[in-house]
């Protein structure tokens, strides 16, 4: 467990930044609804950005198009848990027009995507609800892959069920060694053991509940959310380093450019469920202790003496209001190293 005491940091402005403030269109009332029209008009803007706001820009074509297809389901789905073949087949009609979509300020693509991802997420959460009902059996030889690189898509929905019954299976089997090993450790004399099958019930229960956060936080993309994913596949295709910021996202952005905050002093990333340390910055808290480092996984916070708070599920806004405070606390985090 990590502690680190909040300071004021300094916050340079970089060029990132200002590509990053370049992206962000205003609108007025541009993401307050869901009419096609605004969504238009931000993918005008961004055909216009791409092809002259930068020095060297990609062709807009059909090999473009085909970069933006496949990022789009890498974002949306990279563990490919929830679209199956049918879905792919079904949309790869577009994955050679999306170039003239964007040239025709069209979201086909988009709404295309969109609606199965939504059904699909309905689908889900039925799946692993069922699934956490039922005592894992750790006894027998089980293997399972869980890289998106590693994997192909769900031939169908019985195997995207297969897919959602052995990653609950290897999440329960982690941290029911989590919780067996912390027993284990346990000195007190009178500290009553639970058998190896409380244990696995406690640790369904805490994959459930971590799963019910994650679910939620997909559930809080609404459609405008969803749309800002898919630009951002779209500009992230042209440039790594170019960056679409809806409202929310770019008050943010102002605050971090303004030249200071109260915080430890990382720069945190949402990543395929896990909140990564993507960044350190020089001098501050964080830095001066020493012992956090790049792409260790936040597993708990806490607030000083507070006691923990899991963080798995929860998404990014949430845990860094969990870390941030008044200046001069304490915080503790639990992190997982790589």
């Amino acid at each position: 467990m990590l502690e680190f005491m909040k300071n004021k940091i300094l916050i340079p402005v970089l060029i990132t930044g200002a590509l990053a403030a370049f992206f962000s269109f205003r609108y007025s009332g541009a993401f307050a609804n869901q009419n096609n029209e605004r969504k238009n008009v931000v993918m005008e803007t961004v055909r216009t950005a791409i092809e002259q706001g930068h020095f060297q820009p990609r062709p807009l074509d059909d090999s473009f198009s085909a970069i933006v297809f496949k990022k789009t389901f890498n974002i949306l789905d990279y563990r490919k848990n929830f679209f199956i073949h049918k879905d792919i087949d079904a949309l790869s009609t577009y994955e050679y027009a999306i170039d003239d979509e964007i040239k025709n300020g069209s979201v086909a693509f988009f709404d295309a995507v969109n609606a199965i991802f939504s059904k699909r997420i309905d689908s889900a959460e039925v799946y692993y609800k069922s699934i956490l009902k039922t005592p894992f059996d750790f006894t027998t030889n089980d293997s399972a892959k869980f890289d998106g690189d590693d994997l192909s898509y769900a031939t169908n929905e019985a195997a995207l069920k297969q897919r959602w019954t052995d990653y609950m299976k290897y999440l329960t089997l982690s941290k029911y060694e989590d919780l067996k090993k912390a027993q284990e450790a346990n000195k007190e004399k009178d500290a009553k053991k639970k058998t190896l099958s409380e244990l696995e019930v406690e640790a369904r229960q805490s994959v459930q509940k971590n799963q019910d956060l994650f679910f939620k936080r997909l559930r809080k993309l609404d459609n405008d959310e969803r749309f800002a994913i898919y630009v951002n596949a779209i500009t992230n295709s042209e440039d790594p380093h170019t960056d679409y910021l809806p409202p929310d996202d770019k008050a943010r952005f102002d605050e971090s450019m303004s030249g200071s905050f109260f915080g430890i002093g990382a720069q945190l990333q949402e990543d395929e469920g896990n909140i990564k340390i993507v960044a350190i910055i020089a001098g501050s808290p964080c830095w001066k202790q020493g012992e956090l480092k790049v792409n260790d996984v936040i597993t708990k916070v806490a607030q000083g003496n507070a006691e923990p708070t899991e963080v798995a599920g929860r998404d990014l806004d949430e845990v860094v209001k969990l870390i941030r405070g008044p200046k001069g606390t304490v915080v503790k985090l639990t992190v997982k190293k790589v």
